[in-house]
This record gives C-alpha cells, sequence and structure tokens, in this order.
C-alpha cells in the first residue's frame, strides 16, 4: 500500500519543518503544491511573508519529498483537486491531507492510518486543539475537517474514532497573521475589527464576547462562545515541538 501526503502551499514557513517531520515516518512521499499567489479566493497587494526560496529550503530536508509548482488555480478547492490527482496518478492508496499548520503526534496518525486504509472514502478528523497566540492557550472545537482519502468510494464521508491533529495556524507572527487575514476565504464573513481588537492586542486572561474566532461568534442555540481560550501545558507537546523558536515564548 502506498501513502502519501498532500500539502496545498503558498505561505506557512513557521510551522512546516514541524507539520512534515510529524508525518514523514508514515508516508513513502511528501507531494507540496507550491502556488505563488493565494488560491483562496481571494489577492492583496500586500507581500507574501514567505519566499518560495525560504519554503523550498525547508521542504528540501525530507528526503521523499516531491515539489510541485502549481500556477494556474485561484480557488483552494480546484488547487486541492488537482493535487489529490496527482497523487492518486502517483500512485497512492491512501492520501494525508496536511496544512503547513498542522501537526500529528504519532500514536494519533498511526490510529488514523490504521482505521483509514483500506476503507475508502473521505475521512475526517477531530482538531485536538487549535493553538491561540502562543502554545501556552488553546481553543477547541468540534469541526472535523477532511484529512484522509481513499479511493474507491468517491467522496463518501466517514469520521475516525478518536485520533486528531494539533492546529497552529493561530500562533503565527502578527505579519503572517495579518496576511492570511487579507487573502482569507472567508475574508467578507470577517468581524470587524477582529485583527487589531481581538487577534493583536488579546492578553492571557482577558475575556472576548463570544470567543476569538475570527468569524465564528456564538452558538445561536446555546449562546456559548466559539474558541474561549483556556490555558495548556506546553509540556504536553514538547516531544512535538519542543525545540520550535515559539515553544516558550509567551506570545508570538
Amino acid at each position: 500500500m502506498k501513502l502519501v501526503s498532500l500539502t496545498v502551499l503558498h505561505y506557512g514557513r513557521e510551522w512546516l519543518e514541524w507539520a512534515l517531520r510529524s508525518t514523514s515516518p508514515f508516508v513513502d512521499e511528501q507531494h507540496i503544491f507550491y502556488t505563488p499567489h493565494p488560491s483562496h479566493g481571494h489577492t492583496t497587494k500586500h507581500r507574501c511573508p514567505d519566499t518560495r526560496a525560504e519554503l523550498r529550503e525547508i521542504a528540501s530536508g525530507f528526503t521523499r519529498t516531491r515539489w510541485h509548482d502549481v500556477d494556474q488555480f485561484y480557488y483552494e478547492g480546484e488547487h486541492r483537486d488537482y493535487a489529490r490527482q496527482v497523487c492518486l496518478d502517483a500512485g497512492a492508496d491512501l492520501i494525508l491531507v496536511l496544512d503547513s499548520d498542522e501537526v500529528w503526534d504519532p500514536d494519533d496518525l498511526d490510529a488514523a492510518i490504521t482505521q483509514a486504509a483500506g476503507t475508502p472514502g473521505l475521512w475526517k478528523s477531530r482538531i485536538k486543539g487549535n493553538f491561540w497566540r502562543s502554545v501556552n492557550w488553546v481553543c477547541r472545537d468540534e469541526l472535523m475537517p477532511d484529512r484522509i482519502f481513499v479511493p474507491g468510494a468517491g467522496n463518501k464521508v466517514r469520521y475516525l474514532d478518536g485520533p486528531g491533529f494539533w492546529h497552529f495556524g493561530y500562533a503565527i507572527a502578527e505579519e503572517t497573521m495579518l496576511y492570511k487575514m487579507r487573502i482569507h476565504g472567508h475574508r467578507d464573513e470577517l468581524r470587524p475589527g477582529w485583527y487589531p481588537r481581538i487577534y493583536r492586542d488579546w492578553k492571557p486572561g482577558v475575556t472576548v464576547e463570544c470567543g476569538v474566532h475570527p468569524t465564528n461568534t456564538c452558538d445561536s442555540r446555546t449562546g456559548k462562545s466559539f474558541w474561549v481560550p483556556e490555558p495548556f501545558d506546553r509540556n504536553e507537546i514538547r516531544h512535538l515541538i519542543g525545540d520550535h523558536p515559539y515553544f516558550s515564548d509567551e506570545l508570538v
């Protein structure tokens, strides 16, 4: 059985090495599909904080990485569909979809692959935690993005029972976050003043009405806030990211 990972990449230098490191021992090939322009449906005149050379250098540190330069897509769905087909054409029996800001614990990834292998479908995985401004604060939710594809049943949805990954997309430099919001696929849905008022000016222990998520606020049924930062013991993930430059930072 051939296992590959698929990463659609435009920026993401800050966590890319740790993402690839967490999956490299489990896959036969790591396919990276780089685009020099955003493919989230929005563009900006502002310069991307990460260069192709920087991202390529990180990827080159992994021996089974396959780099693809892609310049024809402006929408993420089309970009991912193309990438998935390239992986299938390369003989993949299982495709792990990996964003540059996601890190798997080896036990979780092993369990996820074991569950999904041989059972066609689009497998959804839980997010163990969304880190907020550092690895000292985490937000929890019940969202389950698609993370494993096994060909043979179209896009039949299945759910991984238990395993999940850590998400570091909100524990990034302020410059990167500002760029991310400018090209975000849900840019038109952003809460007014989210970047300066909620993200940039947030301090540990501050309670934000309706939570800190950039688009979601309160559950209309329960009134519960969406994404409330809670303290996290970073030593729980020291074995995964203990050598990361942000590991000891109070705030990024």
